[in-house]
């Protein structure tokens, strides 16, 4: 990705100097800057340094031993765009819900949950990697899905 120009003016890099017709590089979403911003832009917790540390201060206090291992600042803390809440409804469009059977970041209980509010067709995946379908049968299931 060397020499990566804003996609909106015609990008050019190593992945495509030497291509007649360059085009604009895909946005990558697992990126950790991408991946911060698609979660607090969505994000309702609470986006005040302050008021989170008053809240830590006041948890050592009350204890003193466990409140220092009360959990870090919120991802999101400082976050200057304005909250757009995600918003799921039934649109009618083919959706494929991923669940991974022993994943912690999102359970696969939480894909039923999803196919109750939105509709769509579900896929389980019996290993514990959030997010990817590399190197299991069920790729297969998922590209034809995405290919119909």
């Amino acid at each position: 990705m060397k020499n990566f120009v804003d996609a909106n003016a015609g990008s050019v890099s190593a992945l495509t100097a030497d291509r007649k017709h360059r085009t604009a590089l895909p946005v990558e979403f697992f990126t950790g800057p991408v991946n911060i911003a698609v979660q607090c832009n969505a994000d309702l917790g609470n986006r005040d340094f302050d008021r989170w540390f008053d809240e830590y201060e006041r948890l050592v206090k009350k204890l003193p031993l466990t409140g220092l291992t009360s959990p870090s600042a919120p991802l999101c803390i400082g976050w200057p765009a304005a909250t757009s809440p995600d918003r799921f409804a039934r649109t009618g469009a083919g959706v494929l819900l991923v669940g991974h059977r022993f994943e912690f970041v999102t359970p696969v209980e939480w894909l039923g949950e999803m196919k109750a509010r939105i509709g769509g067709r579900t896929l389980v995946v019996d290993d514990d990697v959030h997010g990817a379908l590399i190197d299991v049968p069920q790729a297969a299931e998922a590209v034809t899905f995405l290919m119909s």
